[in-house]
């Protein structure tokens, strides 16, 4: 939050999702929040919903329960 940074969130969970888009800082920052299951067959679909459009510095990917 300090640098701004853009934001793309993918949760299965619609009430993650719910409350990070009705947080107090949601509006104020370039985030995306998407309710979506990650599997192999959507991972590349879900990338490009992101809207990034350059090489991402950092991607984390933290999938409960398939790890």
């Amino acid at each position: 939050m300090k640098d701004n940074w853009i934001g793309f969130v993918i949760d299965s969970s619609t009430d993650n999702t719910d409350r990070l888009i009705n947080s107090y800082f949601y509006w104020k920052y370039q985030l995306t929040a998407i309710q979506a299951f990650v599997t192999r067959e959507n991972t590349n679909d879900l990338l490009a919903r992101s809207g990034f459009d350059q090489d991402l510095g950092i991607l984390s990917i933290d999938i409960d329960g398939n790890d």
